[in-house]
């Protein structure tokens, strides 16, 4: 049993050792569309999550709210050899969306911050430059400064799907362009139901956007 132990531990330290772990900073905006879909009918697991359907993103793009999403971020990449990594982040920005409707816009407007994990894999990498992509997930949090409906509370979360391509440049240089695409919101009320979180109808955002990290 003890031997057991110790090559466990021997194993997670050579592999600690072969990770390349290096922290970046960056900022990122791009182009958000946004729809909504009726929580109370989308379905509800036991910890309150509601998720939104394939439609919404086809729903957001065509009819929906739009505009833009700004914001920075930073966290750490480790890279184990030359092809594979895994990275998080934690990230603070701002979007506003708005759609016109009979002559009337309707402007809905948020700060945002959200923690994100992903998976790399190159393609090429030389060591200077490489190339790829990634996907992974995220948890956002973002509270509502104008704009919300009836029944939405100014405090959302929701999560989401990440992917997109990534290029490294001169070893510190990492520009990448990156779709992310609702998966569930969450939803919680309090003992007169009324909503403290989330909303009857939830909020379901889609980003293309494009971002630049400085690699330490």
């Amino acid at each position: 049993m003890k031997k057991k132990i110790l090559s466990v531990v021997l194993a997670s330290c050579a592999l600690a050792s072969m990770a390349q772990a290096r922290f970046y900073v960056g900022i990122e905006g791009g182009y958000s569309a946004q729809s909504a879909y009726d929580s109370k009918t989308s379905g509800k697991n036991t910890f309150g999550a509601t998720y939104a359907g394939t439609g919404v993103i086809s729903n957001a793009l065509n009819s929906g709210y739009s505009g833009y999403s700004v914001g920075g971020v930073f966290g750490t990449e480790d890279f184990f050899g030359k092809y594979f990594g895994t990275r998080w982040g934690l990230g603070a920005g701002y979007t506003s969306v708005s759609k016109t409707e009979n002559g009337s816009t309707h402007t809905f407007n948020s700060v945002d911050a959200g923690l994100s994990v992903d998976l790399l894999l190159n393609f090429y990498n030389n060591g200077s430059f490489s190339f790829g992509v990634f996907g992974g997930a995220s948890a956002d949090y973002h509270y509502v400064l104008s704009g919300r409906w009836n029944g939405l509370n100014e405090h959302l979360m929701d999560f989401s799907g990440r992917v997109g391509v990534t290029t490294m440049m001169a070893k510190h240089h990492r520009i990448e362009f990156m779709a992310k695409l609702p998966i569930a919101s969450m939803n919680a009320t309090n003992s007169s139901s009324s909503y403290v979180l989330g909303g009857a109808l939830a909020p379901a955002r889609t980003t293309f956007s494009a971002s630049y990290k400085f690699v330490f």
